[in-house]
């Protein structure tokens, strides 16, 4: 092919159309630069024309420093926009703004890095530290959360880095505030105080505005730095461009090389490759042949990719700067290399690296294809230095075309800024409207903020609550609109408010307002919505009460706010303010009223808390006391209790109480005495720690005009710690004493559920007092000493009365032996003169019926009259002698048990009953009855006799009614072991509607011959439920009436089911 084969090389700015450019990107940013000084001095502008507040002293001040601190970062903004310059001009305005000694500007570095940028009036060693992370540290968390922070004590927060190097400089409180830009974070500045010190809100409120204002002024001058510095590199750009101005067409320059290649070196073709950075692919870029490269064949090679990675001969010359002679049948020749050397019929090649500076740009390949040929050094050196110019042209036009792509992006970088410096502007002209809210804020804020500088300056002094309110008080006063204030402490009880602390109102109201409950006042319905309440037409307001609206109005009040006192949703009370007519509270006003409520919810916690602490404290102290009292007192009780375990012998146990007691340190002298009663004195039982003059004359006390005995009368320990002038002391007793040198004594009654046992005496030396914590563990001394004399005695009253009891059981055997034999000889007694008695009473009934039938006519009235009483007499006898036997026989003729049929042994009854029954008119009804095992002549004895009076006591003028019944039940023995056992019994139950008996009866009627009728009304011998009983007893039954007069009776026969 030809030399000048055609090529199409990239587009690229002329020498003339770059400074062009340049000359127009430094015209539009005069211009933005004139824009950003005509937007900040309209801000200045307006800065000025903000109206003069009417503020006190304070506040003021604080709007001058304000507004002089705006005025002078806006002079610096305008006269210039070095960073550094703006930096410290911020700083220093913040020092002179918060009067503080030290400030900190951090600029924000992408990611996450915080560069201090301006220090002022730190120490050298604090400003090493030099930066942080965002998260880390106080200012990181500033950074992180973009919330204002502000810690006092801040060397104790564990957030805070190089805490030990702050503490040293003496560093107390932390505030720090985030720097913003429409909600993108610039920087933090902090600050720290050397002294304790609270920033109140209109200070974060001042400080948050500035820091807006601040983050705006720090961008904008980051914004000129970055357009400078982008500016000088347009210019180095340039200048390197404008001195390869004529040869910046890095195709044409490259051909025109590969030309003089072929020329210079002899060779058939050559080709230029421009590798990548990381030398892995290669682009042709120019490529040239002389005719005799048989051009017809040759197909151009331009823009065509080589991965290097298929030539690693090359590759590995290429990286490490060789030269590379070849030919095509070399051995270290790939195959990809071969192939292509005969597809172009080369016989040999000359690889020359393009190497300036020791950076890889490509390589030079230089082909022939006439014949073999080995390149001689000197030809490979001038291959060298010729290559040298392509590496040049390379690194020109990545150069040049860098230029163009950072004059492109700085291009659209200004324009984006520029609209953020708009959009930045706007946002201040927001923020200085914003401010004149502010100032409207500022008179509240004033007296806010001294109300709680007073109160904290209160806490600081004393935690007395009653001098806190009062000071709050005096401070609320002091506000133009309020006319009085109230201030009300919440009782424990949640129920009642009480005033502490009042200012401009009447006695009258005062005494009435003293205390209001929370139920029907609108202090209590303040309390209830923990929230301030405010009624500008109190009059008519029914939370209020009706006496004490009327007396405030006639005092010319027309309002009233009440603001609960709470902490963290605790209410500790309430504080009313009045106003007079025509006045409302502000917004601001309201905020300033519960700024103050929360101040006083803390210090009135704080205070309940150091009072607790104090109380804790106290408590502590005496229970110290009280633990070494204890101590005593339980090594006392213990010895005393082991002596009374070991023995009962009151002499020992008292003699282990004297010696244990005389341990004690403060006590000089211990005696016991027990209670004689019968004597009315006190005898000496032990003491110890007396002199022997005063242990022979005092074996006995008298309870009359004595300490002792007034201990013993009243029951109570008396103290004396002046015994010349005690009138109580007996006087030979008090000689001794003071004799002795003993000025004090402490009696302590020996009392046993609520029985003086005696006394026991401490004595003391002069100025010895004891403590009430001593006095408790006398009076448990006291109780264990009465307990174990009261175990003493009661064991001597056991030990008699088991020796008595002995006595007795002898004496119960013989009598018990001989009760049984009387009880035989008894009932044989009663049975053979029961059957004896009948034969004799027989003959008086014969004869006396005899006597009637023969001479009965021959008697007169009288004698007829005392036949019939002698044979009636002699008839109620003969039933007596009958009933005796039957009672006799129960024991004497009793038959063995059997399994009886109940139900068959009143069948059998009623049969014998069925004339009387029917005659009578009575009505009979049987439930079915069990299976018992009993005597079966007995139990129809039993039931015999039970009918039989149903029958008989019946209600005159109605018919009998009578109802048999039964039911199981379970009853419990005590065996031999101490165990209950448990066995079935059954109940028989006969229940009438006769004329019944009254209660108190209910025992008595199983008396034998007991009777509640007369002969005349009720026939019988009062035998019949005597037998009953014994039937039952002998069953190992038990028999029980119930029973009320005109209501009939019922009679229960509990019996076992099995015997």
């Amino acid at each position: 092919m030809s030399a000048d084969h055609p090529k199409k090389p990239g587009h690229s700015l002329s020498p003339a159309e770059l400074q062009e450019a340049y000359a127009q990107l430094q015209a539009e940013y005069d211009a933005l630069r004139e824009d950003y000084g005509r937007l900040q001095q309209q801000s200045l502008n307006s800065q000025a024309e903000f109206p003069q507040n009417k503020l006190g002293n304070k506040s003021e001040q604080r709007q001058k420093v304000y507004t002089r601190t705006l005025q002078e970062l806006g002079v610096v903004l305008t006269s210039s926009l070095n960073l550094d310059d703006v930096l410290d001009t911020i700083g220093k305005q913040i020092l002179s703004l918060m009067a503080v000694s030290s400030c900190t500007i951090m600029l924000l570095e992408p990611p996450d890095e915080l560069i201090w940028r301006a220090m002022i009036g730190l120490p050298e060693e604090i400003r090493r530290i030099g930066r942080q992370r965002i998260g880390e540290g106080l200012s990181g968390w500033v950074a992180a959360h973009r919330q204002l922070l502000q810690i006092e004590h801040a060397y104790n927060d564990p957030r805070l880095s190089n805490a030990d190097l702050r503490r040293r400089h003496g560093y107390y409180t932390f505030l720090g505030v985030p720097m913003e830009v429409k909600g993108e974070l610039v920087g933090v500045f902090e600050i720290f105080t050397m002294e304790p010190r609270r920033f109140d809100e209109e200070e974060e409120a001042l400080l948050a505005a500035f820091a807006r204002q601040a983050a705006v002024a720090v961008e904008n001058a980051r914004l000129f730095e970055e357009v400078n510095k982008r500016v000088q590199e347009l210019e180095q750009l340039y200048q390197a461009a404008h001195a390869m101005s004529a040869s910046l067409d890095k195709g044409k320059i490259l051909l025109k090389l590969a030309e003089q290649l072929t020329q210079i070196m002899g060779v058939t073709s050559a080709y230029i490759l421009e590798a990548n950075e990381t030398l892995t692919e290669q682009t042709v870029v120019a490529e040239y042949w002389t005719d005799e490269a048989n051009e017809k064949e040759r197909i151009s090679d331009m823009g065509v990719v080589y991965d290097l990675q298929n030539f690693p001969v090359i590759t590995q010359a290429i990286k490490s700067g060789e030269v590379l002679n070849f030919h095509n049948d070399s051995d270290f020749v790939c195959e990809a290399a071969r192939k292509e050397l005969q597809d172009y019929n080369v016989k040999s090649a000359l690889v020359v690296p393009i190497i300036r500076s020791g950076r890889v740009y490509g390589e030079v390949e230089l082909w022939e294809s006439r014949r073999r040929r080995e390149f001689q050094p000197e030809e490979t050196k001038l291959a060298q230095t010729i290559t040298q110019h392509a590496a040049s042209v390379i690194e020109n036009a990545r150069l040049f075309e860098q230029v163009q792509n950072h004059a492109a992006l700085l291009e659209t970088e200004v324009a984006r800024r520029t609209a953020e410096l708009a959009s930045s502007n706007k946002q201040l002209f927001q923020e200085i409207e914003d401010r004149k809210l502010i100032e409207a804020e500022l008179q509240a804020r004033s007296v806010s903020l001294a109300t709680i500088n007073a109160i904290a300056n209160t806490i600081y002094r004393t935690f007395d609550i009653q001098e806190l309110v009062n000071e709050a008080v005096d401070q609320l006063m002091d506000y133009p609109k309020f006319t009085g204030v109230s201030i009300f402490k919440l009782n424990a009880a949640k129920q009642t408010l009480h005033l502490m602390a009042q200012r401009g109102f009447e006695q009258e109201v005062v005494e009435i307002g003293r205390t209001v409950t929370v139920d029907g006042s609108i202090n209590g319905y303040t309390v209830r919505q923990k929230d301030i309440v405010i009624s500008y037409d109190f009059r008519n307001d029914e939370r209020i009460v009706p006496a004490l609206a009327q007396m405030l109005h006639e005092e010319g009040v027309r309002g009233i706010a009440v603001i609960p006192i709470m902490v963290q949703d605790e209410v500790f009370g309430t504080y009313s303010i009045v106003l007079p007519e025509n006045v409302t509270l502000t917004y601001q006003e309201q905020e300033m009223l519960l700024a103050i409520s929360s101040s006083l919810g803390l210090a009135m916690a704080n205070a309940r808390y150091v009072t607790q602490i104090r109380n804790e404290i106290e408590e502590r102290r005496r229970v110290e006391v009280e633990l070494q009292a204890k101590t005593v007192s339980l090594a006392t009780i213990n010895a005393i209790a082991e002596a009374a375990y070991r023995t009962f012998d009151l002499a020992e146990i008292v003699r282990q109480v004297v010696q244990t007691l005389r341990a004690y340190p403060k006590f000089a002298g211990v005696s016991v005495f027990s209670l004689n009663e019968k004597e009315k004195c006190l005898d000496l039982l032990e003491q110890t720690g007396f002199d022997v003059i005063v242990k022979e004359n005092k074996r006995r006390m008298p309870l009359e005009g004595s300490i002792n005995g007034t201990a013993v009368l009243e029951k109570k320990i008396i103290i004396s710690y002046d015994l010349p002038h005690d009138d109580r002391a007996e006087p030979t007793t008090r000689e001794l004493l003071l004799q002795a040198g003993y000025h004090g004594v402490v009696v302590v009654p020996i009392i046993y559920k609520d029985r003086v046992l005696g006394t026991y005496s401490i004595v003391l030396p002069e100025n010895v007092r004891v403590i009430e914590q001593e006095l408790k563990m006398l009076k448990s001394i006291s109780t264990t000493v009465g307990l174990a004399m009261s175990n003493a005695q009661y064991v001597r009253q056991i030990e008699a009365e088991i020796k008595e009891r002995q006595q007795v059981e002898e004496e119960l055997k013989i009598y018990a032996a001989e009760l049984e034999q009387s009880n035989r000889e008894l009932q044989d007694f009663a049975y053979v003169a029961s059957h004896d008695l009948q034969e004799p009473l027989r003959k008086i009934q014969a004869f006396g019926d005899r006597l009637e039938q023969r001479y009965g006519d021959l008697l007169d009235e009288r004698g007829l009259d005392y036949l019939s009483r002698m044979q009636s007499a002699a008839t109620r006898m003969r039933t007596q002698i009958e009933d005796l036997l039957a009672f006799s026989r129960v024991t004497t003729a009793a038959q063995p048990f059997s399994w009886v049929d109940m139900s068959k042994i009143v069948a059998g009854v009623l049969s014998d009953l069925e004339i009387r029954i029917e005659e009578m008119g009575a009505v009979v009804e049987v439930n079915p009855l069990p299976m018992i095992m009993a005597d079966p002549a007995q139990m129809r004895q039993l039931m015999l006799n039970l009918l039989s009076n149903a029958l008989k006591f019946h209600h005159p003028g109605r018919p009998p009614r009578v109802q048999i019944s039964s039911h199981y039940v379970q009853d419990y023995d005590e065996v031999a072991d101490g165990r209950l056992a448990s066995r079935q019994m059954v109940q028989i139950v006969v229940q009438d509607n006769g004329i019944g008996f009254e209660e108190k009866y209910q025992e008595r009627i199983f008396n034998l011959y007991e009777r509640l009728h007369s002969r005349r009304d009720y026939a019988g011998t009062g035998m019949g439920l005597a037998i009953c009983r014994k039937i039952a007893l002998r069953h190992n039954g038990r028999i029980q009436a119930k029973s009320q007069p005109g209501q009939g009776a019922t009679f229960t026969v509990t019996l076992p089911v099995e015997q």
